[in-house]
């Protein structure tokens, strides 16, 4: 399970590296993991339009505006002023935002700096968000139906795929659907050394590992290896 700030925070700066091309469905995951730590979530935003404002591009997309509209912001303003005055306080600095813009974020900022119970406003998390953060859910049947070796080639084509996270999540998933033990022998290691070396990925974060192990034991089997993979 993740159960730490920190960890939370690994896996949700990871995907909003790429945010702007994420589904909404995803988005509404990284939200439903953050729960009451919604501050990762606006301290992520803050420094991906931070990225954006010194490489001119706009800051204000359909999916910024998803993310901003759905966190639970009254509670980052009670737990982490910090970071909700800094996601305002650049957004009131960009002189480009639209009038229209203007009035929404206006409406958003009164609304989030209501006074109200953090614990009253943030669900209990299902069991899918408890779990690995899994953005494959919706991968079709008859991908998870290939054999393993021709799901790792699909993978390491796949422009959905990111980084090494998200191969290791879609792995978890095949995994889950099998119902088999696949052992990560040597010669497999190294296939997928080769794949994340020509994709140009970072190596998983260390702290990372028990948020696989912990779904399963087979997930456990496989990832055991993958640990000394720099």
């Amino acid at each position: 399970k993740i159960s730490s700030a920190k960890a939370k925070s690994v896996f949700i700066n990871k995907y909003m590296e790429d945010y702007n091309n994420l589904s909404t469905n995803q988005l509404d995951v990284l939200i439903e993991l953050a729960g009451p730590d919604v501050h990762i979530v606006v301290q992520s935003l803050t420094s991906q339009f931070t990225k954006h404002v010194a490489m001119r591009l706009p800051v204000l997309t359909d999916n910024s505006r998803h993310l901003l509209n759905n966190s639970d912001l009254s509670c980052c303003f009670q737990v982490d002023r910090v970071a909700f005055d800094e996601l305002f306080d650049l957004l009131q600095g960009k002189e480009d935002i639209p009038y229209e813009d203007l009035k929404w974020l206006l409406t958003l900022y009164r609304k989030s700096t209501i006074m109200k119970s953090c614990s009253t406003l943030v669900p209990e998390p299902s069991l899918r968000s408890t779990k690995i953060l899994n953005l494959f859910h919706s991968l079709e049947a008859c991908i998870l139906k290939l054999p393993f070796d021709g799901f790792l080639g699909m993978l390491a084509d796949s422009l959905t795929v990111k980084n090494l996270m998200m191969f290791a999540e879609a792995i978890c998933v095949w995994l889950r659907e099998n119902i088999t033990t696949i052992e990560c022998t040597p010669d497999m290691l190294q296939k997928i050394i080769s794949i994340k070396q020509a994709r140009g990925w970072n190596a998983i974060p260390k702290q990372c590992f028990p948020i696989y192990a912990g779904n399963s034991s087979r997930f456990e089997a496989f990832f055991k290896t993958w640990k000394t993979c720099n």
